[in-house]
């Protein structure tokens, strides 16, 4: 079998992509090291038809995955999957502290 070839720009791109994916694993991590999230993740749309599409996985003002991430910006993590910068207030309280998941509400 051959092995795959791929231009500067590819390789820029994957490895981006893997980055961002570690970041986004990183960024669910809460602060008691539980990556697990037993309630309802709040999202602001979520059709659970199989299309994403039509979907908004940020997370809603009573998600409970808003200022509950740790701090990803030791691993270089400065923005989330839509490039809002982290972190952010997302609950109001005057504490900026990054939200779990791929996306930080502003």
């Amino acid at each position: 079998m051959q092995r795959p070839t791929y231009s500067r720009g590819e390789l820029t791109t994957l490895v981006f992509a893997t980055l961002s994916l570690a970041a986004i694993v990183l960024a669910g991590c809460a602060d008691t090291g539980s990556a697990v999230l037993s309630a309802d993740p709040g999202f602001i749309t979520f059709s659970d038809d199989g299309d994403l599409s039509n979907d908004d996985l940020s997370p809603s003002a009573s998600s409970p995955c808003v200022d509950t991430g740790i701090n990803s910006a030791v691993f270089g993590v400065v923005s989330d999957f839509e490039a809002t910068a982290r972190p952010a207030d997302g609950n109001g309280n005057g504490n900026a502290r990054f939200d779990m998941g791929a996306y930080e509400r502003p």
